[in-house]
């Protein structure tokens, strides 16, 4: 039976959102464990940086540490591409689009704006109309065999119990995308309440209209949409305990741990909705 590893020998992999907290953790795990040929990173251009430049910043990261004391050239297998999600065509070279037709099957879509107050305008844009952009291209690789989507556990959180289907919002995602478009940044905010409704946020709220675009536009795609809850911190690899950031659960644990937090009322047969990036990213990959 083949393995994981076995499928993803010497393939060449796209990876956005490559410099985000589960975004470093898949790229790790596709270099140290599953015999990749080349992962593509699309970043953003940046006046006075390189591509290496960038790359080297990236990979200095510590989740990189145990990797570099067993394969010293792991950094040759990561190719910076040049883009930006959210204009057309992904903002790409032609040569590198070229380059990704050519050698690409299979796509990881890690970026997302995972702020809960985001304005709706920049919500909107990076979490749908990026991922429009991405679904055009991905029609355009001859050789795709997988496309993973990262969506949320809380897509549906206004309901206790979140469906294993894609469930339709109330407006299209290209109805949206128009009105954010074509409105002034005070009519949104005074739509915002109404619009996003019941979601507490345009988080949930994007990526709900996220996977909606996904049913209606890349239903003729290999895809697959992932819903991980509150990501923390990692349980086993590369090491016990990694983590880059003070978000959600890391934050409310860092400020109980130096006693800057008081203590809070709940109810202590619940659950946390929280799971280990390192699972996140095996699962993604898998």
């Amino acid at each position: 039976m083949a393995t994981i590893q076995d499928f993803y020998r010497d393939r060449d992999v796209f990876l956005t959102g490559a410099s985000g907290f589960l975004g470093k953790q898949i790229l790790e795990k596709l270099l140290r464990s599953c015999n990749v040929r080349h992962v593509y990173v699309l970043v953003r251009p940046k006046r006075g940086r390189s591509s290496e430049e960038r790359k080297d910043i990236l990979l200095k990261s510590e989740i990189f540490t145990p990797l570099k004391m067993t394969d010293q050239s792991f950094s040759t297998r990561v190719v910076l591409i040049a883009g930006d999600m959210t204009s057309p065509g992904m903002g790409l070279q032609e040569g590198d689009a070229e380059l990704l037709r050519r050698e690409v099957s299979v796509v990881l879509h890690a970026a997302a704006s995972v702020n809960f107050t985001e304005k709706i305008r920049d919500a909107v844009t990076v979490n749908v109309l990026a991922l429009k952009e991405m679904i055009k291209f991905c029609k355009s690789l001859p050789h795709l065999q997988a496309f993973v989507h990262i969506s949320t556990a809380y897509v549906h959180c206004y309901d206790p119990f979140t469906p294993e289907c894609i469930v339709k919002p109330k407006e299209s995602p290209q109805v949206v995308l128009d009105l954010v478009k074509n409105e002034t940044d005070q009519r949104l905010e005074e739509l915002t309440p109404k619009l996003i409704h019941p979601w507490p946020n345009t988080y949930t709220y994007t990526k709900c209209l996220a996977e909606w675009m996904l049913q209606e536009e890349a239903d003729d795609l290999p895809c697959c949409i992932f819903r991980p809850s509150i990501i923390g911190a990692s349980a086993e690899e590369p090491y016990r305990g990694w983590v880059d950031n003070f978000n959600a659960a890391t934050g409310i644990l860092a400020g109980i741990g130096i006693g800057v937090c008081n203590p809070v009322y709940g109810d202590a047969s619940n659950k946390a909705d929280v799971v280990p990036v390192d699972l996140c990213a095996n699962a993604v990959i898998a």
